[in-house]
């Protein structure tokens, strides 16, 4: 009876983390409501089961210390009230990642459903982004829970696990399935017009095309040097793209701004969610609704302070052990090693816009991220466990 009860809370919590793929891009209500019910399976699970296996992998702890800082700066915060909404907007929603490591147990088949819904999702989130353009419902491509920026972020990230997957025939029976998916999330990239995107996507293709896929890198470039020559709001942005230091957005300002009091709270940070109460160049900036430090690592130490900011650096480092660890495996799979590369390219764009942008606000590339990482840490526990069984 406990054992049927237990196989059909995993089979749930398997279906929620297909809703939950399904639908991350298209709706943040729909997806926030998927992880409380993902989180109440779980812990009923656990109780159920009147146990916890728990399996320990290197991007654990610096991702709870992570968790923390960022609560311990809610509680320190020069603003409570402002502060206060990031325990239950934000903090919660890490969960994601222990759902993920805790709850799947290694299945290439499962997998590969995951990766081509994914991958399917963004397609069509592009497809919509690309219609609104081209119907003059929006001057640059969206989606349907986000703008262009969150948009972008995406479709980066699912493009470079894409494009790692590119020789999986079990991902793209007909290679000109990839063409497609590959086709179609790049153009409606191209079409969100978001600078940081298109660069940190060349370099991903550049990588990529230079050791794996030297035909797409080709026809990539042709295409893209097509649409700068072509399409003036692309060629405009492009342009800004080449001159970024005459064109910042802004980010100049919210830069000096930053420098002026980065020193006042180094310990805990001023609080999650406190930009417009202490950034004192505010009379200074064009546009008066910006609301963030335009940069990730700047964002963490100004809210969480150097907790938060050297667990974040430590996290990131742990990726890349993590990633390099997997390639370098015999006892896993070109599947699981593809999978492994992708991730760690879509992470490394994560953290290259992270450098003049950033998701780790976002409330939908955010769960990207963490969701990604719980499939990074699955891959490690898989490849622990063959290890210790020879």
């Amino acid at each position: 009876m406990k054992n049927n009860l237990i196989q059909k809370i995993d089979q749930a919590i398997w279906w929620g983390l297909i809703a939950f793929c399904s639908s991350m891009i298209f709706s943040i209500a729909i997806v926030q409501i998927i992880v409380g019910l993902l989180s109440f399976l779980w812990i009923v699970r656990i109780i159920v089961d009147k146990k916890i296996q728990y399996i320990s992998t290197p991007l654990d702890l610096p991702y709870i210390i992570f968790i923390a800082a960022r609560i311990i700066s809610v509680v320190f915060s020069i603003n409570q009230e402002v502060s206060l909404p990031a325990l239950y907007k934000e903090i919660p929603f890490y969960i994601i990642y222990f759902i993920v490591t805790r709850s799947i147990e290694w299945d290439d088949k499962k997998i590969r459903k995951i990766l081509i819904i994914m991958i399917v999702s963004s397609c069509i989130a592009s497809v919509v982004g690309i219609s609104k353009v081209l119907l003059g419902i929006e001057p640059r491509a969206n989606s349907t829970t986000g703008g262009y920026s969150t948009l972008g972020m995406y479709l980066t990230v699912i493009i470079s696990i894409t494009l790692a997957l590119g020789k999986s025939k079990s991902i793209f029976p007909k290679r000109w399935f990839w063409w497609s998916g590959i086709a179609l999330m790049s153009v409606g990239l191209l079409l969100t017009l978001n600078r940081t995107h298109w660069g940190v996507a060349a370099v991903i293709f550049l990588v990529v095309g230079i050791y794996r896929e030297r035909i797409a890198l080709a026809i990539t470039t042709i295409f893209a040097t097509a649409a700068v020559l072509i399409i003036p709001p692309v060629g405009e942005r492009f342009n800004q793209l080449i001159h970024f230091a005459q064109n910042t957005s802004g980010r100049d300002v919210i830069w000096q701004g930053a420098f002026q009091i980065i020193f006042d709270k180094p310990l805990t940070g001023f609080g999650p969610r406190t930009f417009e109460i202490i950034f004192p160049l505010f009379n200074q900036l064009e546009d008066k609704l910006i609301a963030s430090w335009h940069c990730d690592y700047l964002q963490v130490y100004m809210e969480s302070g150097l907790p938060g900011i050297l667990s974040y650096l430590w996290l990131i480092g742990m990726i890349y052990f993590v990633g390099i660890k997997n390639l370098r495996s015999a006892f896993i799979n070109q599947f699981q090693k593809d999978l492994t590369l992708g991730i760690v390219l879509g992470m490394s764009a994560f953290f290259m816009t992270g450098i003049v942008g950033g998701f780790i606000i976002d409330p939908i590339t955010s769960l990207l991220f963490r969701f990604l990482l719980g499939l990074l840490a699955v891959i490690s526990i898989f490849r622990k466990s063959k290890t210790v069984s020879e």
